[in-house]
C-alpha cells in the first residue's frame, strides 16, 4: 500500500505533463540563438573594457627583473575577465513568449 502512493503521484504528474498544451511549454533556445547572444555579449563586454588606458607591469614575475608593460586592452587578463562574466551577462536576458525566433530573448 505504501508503494501505491508514490506510483500514483508519478502517474498523476505524467498525465498532467502529457495532457498540457504545447503552447504552455516554452521552446528552449537553439544552438544558433545561444551562439548569437554569446557573441553579442562578448562584443559588448570587449567594447566596455576597451576604453581604458591601463597598463599592466609584468616585471614582477621574472627572476631577472626584465619585463615589459602590457596594455590592458591587449592582455590575457582582459580576455579572462570577459569570459568569466559572460554567464552573468546572459542571465540578464528574459524570455518573451509572444515573440518568435531569436527576438523572444531580450534584456
Amino acid at each position: 500500500m505504501a508503494a501505491e502512493g508514490p506510483a500514483a503521484l508519478l502517474l498523476l504528474l505524467l498525465v498532467a505533463v502529457a495532457g498540457g498544451d504545447d503552447a504552455d511549454w516554452v521552446r528552449l533556445p537553439s544552438k544558433c540563438e545561444v551562439c548569437k547572444y554569446v557573441a553579442l555579449e562578448l562584443k559588448s563586454a570587449f567594447e566596455e573594457t576597451g576604453k581604458t588606458k591601463e597598463v599592466i607591469d609584468t616585471k614582477y614575475g621574472f627572476l631577472d627583473g626584465k619585463g615589459a608593460a602590457v596594455k590592458y586592452t591587449q592582455s590575457d587578463i582582459r580576455l579572462i575577465e570577459v569570459t568569466e562574466n559572460i554567464c552573468k551577462r546572459l542571465l540578464d536576458y528574459n524570455l518573451h513568449k509572444e515573440r518568435s525566433g531569436s527576438n523572444r530573448f531580450a534584456k
